[in-house]
């Protein structure tokens, strides 16, 4: 089971670590408590759990093979990741101003133990793996090499902490990066690359509505859209996500489970920056959480795949 009990810093400490350590900690527990219910799979009872929008997850008398597998690892702890983060986060922003204190130790405090728990979280998801594929004999099975999840996630942490404390205008950027890419777009469409034909779909009526430049928008997905050559995607992303004119978020079942895609819609709420969630077909207001569930949403209509996505 995920050792709440580990998230622990070494000295030296801020006068508010006491408090700030307790809050990860309360924030980890729906992470906690699902990956004690995963672990339980293979026993007699099953596994029985909900994601982070609240669907039924059930597996009782089945080989953690195939489908469980998959979504294990298919996005299903991230959002809580995400969640615990920018919760903990925005405390500390809250408690810092409510002390008229700078927040900015204080934040760093917290996103060391955050950058703790996610290591923590990724290590119990490899044994995890390795002990239900093994049927008990963890070490008969291969780790499942999680460095690179780890890294994606601190740094969508990073960027969540910019945008949660970030105000006017938004971020310049550099001389550098400014020949590289000499056009900021004027719409940034954020999606999974599971949706590329939704997404194509959005930028064709993006294009004939508005008579936008192809230029003009970013959809990374999409041919004609994508990122230029030789381009830093992470940086060049996180630039435009915050400097665009407007923000569009197409949500589907696949984008609710990206880490991307939540850390790209969190900078942007977090920026107050203008926003457009658009609900893919099958997706329903009731899966807009947290502080998504306070804009207005437009819903995706169904159409033939020759025709523009309609509103």
């Amino acid at each position: 089971m995920l050792d709440t009990a580990a998230l622990q810093l070494p000295g030296p400490r801020t006068p508010l670590y006491p408090l700030i350590q307790q809050q990860v900690v309360e924030e980890a527990r729906p992470l906690a408590e699902r990956l004690q219910a995963w672990r339980m799979m293979a026993s007699d009872r099953g596994l029985s759990t909900t994601d982070f929008h609240g669907k039924p997850i059930r597996y009782r008398g089945v080989r953690f093979k195939g489908s469980p597998r998959t979504v294990f690892w298919a996005g299903f702890f991230e959002p809580f990741i995400v969640h615990a983060a920018r919760q903990s986060l925005d405390w500390v922003i809250h408690c810092c101003r409510d002390r008229s204190l700078d927040p900015s130790e204080y934040l760093a405090e917290a996103k060391s133990l955050l950058d703790v728990l996610i290591a923590c979280v990724y290590e119990e998801m490899v044994w995890i793996d390795q002990a239900l594929q093994g049927q008990g004999h963890p070490s008969s099975v291969t780790r499942v090499d999680v460095s690179h999840r780890v890294q994606v996630m601190k740094e969508g942490v990073d960027d969540l902490m910019v945008a949660l404390t970030h105000s006017g205008a938004a971020p310049s950027i550099s001389s550098e990066k400014r020949r590289a890419s000499p056009i900021m777009v004027d719409v940034f469409v954020s999606h999974s690359s599971q949706d590329v034909a939704l997404a194509a779909q959005v930028v064709d009526l993006l294009r004939a509505a508005l008579n936008l430049r192809a230029e003009s928008i970013r959809c990374t997905s999409v041919d004609g859209y994508r990122l230029p050559a030789g381009a830093d995607s992470d940086e060049q992303l996180r630039d435009e996500a915050l400097a665009c004119r407007a923000l569009i978020g197409i949500l589907s079942a696949f984008s609710l489970a990206s880490a991307y895609v939540l850390f790209e819609l969190g900078a942007r709420w977090g920026a107050k920056r203008p926003l457009i969630p658009l609900l893919a077909p099958g997706i329903g207001p009731q899966a807009l959480k947290g502080p998504l569930a306070g804009l207005n949403a437009l819903k995706l209509r169904e159409c033939r795949p020759a025709s523009p996505a309609r509103l």
